[in-house]
């Protein structure tokens, strides 16, 4: 935040309010709210102008800024779909996409900075590049079957690892056992089940 001469301002607010129609003005009166954080002031001073500056690209981006970081994302939204239909802006469609971000609409926002990117380079924003690299563009959504082949890869060196380890325990046990031990096991295994066992089953 900025410090910003409260004489200035307040000289510059007498001013707008005899001079309702000076658009250039107010959007310098906002500017300087904007830069001592004064957000909702901003948003108020910008909503007051006559229905005449609506019209103006300057003016509708700015309000765009602002609904958005006061928390009027719903609204941001409303009026950016409104105006892009009546004219078609990058810096707009990149506040769209912001407003959709805010409403959770992750793969709708990047879809929107695509296009705006694609329209106008300046409007590079590295959040949103970040998000592309994760959403894609439309009809590009990351799915199960991306990652298929990769599983199915992770599957194989797991059976070759079970291999590996049953191969490498066999071993292991054999050498920790004594020479007593293995033919004290080995005839265990031979008396376990003997002919008269099976005999009396029949």
């Amino acid at each position: 935040m900025k410090p910003v001469d409260p004489s200035l301002l307040e000289t510059l607010t007498a001013a707008l309010a005899a001079q309702p129609e000076n658009l250039a003005l107010r959007l310098h009166v906002v500017e300087l709210l904007i830069t001592t954080d004064r957000l909702d002031d901003a948003l108020k001073t910008l909503r007051t102008s006559t229905s005449e500056t609506e019209t103006d690209l300057t003016y509708r981006r700015q309000l765009l800024v602002l609904l958005r970081r006061t928390g009027s994302a719903a609204e941001a939204l409303i009026r950016a779909e409104a105006w892009l239909a009546d004219t078609d802006d990058a810096v707009m469609r990149c506040e769209l996409a912001r407003a959709l971000l805010a409403r959770g609409d992750r793969q709708g926002a990047v879809d929107q900075y695509q296009a705006a990117l694609a329209a106008d380079p300046a409007v590079r924003d590295p959040q949103f590049d970040d998000l592309s690299d994760v959403y894609g563009g439309s009809g590009t959504d990351l799915s199960p079957d991306d990652f298929a082949d990769e599983f199915e890869s992770d599957d194989e060196d797991d059976d070759d690892e079970d291999e590996d380890e049953e191969e490498f325990r066999a071993p292991v046990q054999a050498e920790n056992q004594t020479d007593g031990e293995l033919d004290d096991m080995q005839e265990w295994e031979t008396e376990l089940v003997t002919f008269a066992d099976v005999a009396g089953l029949a």
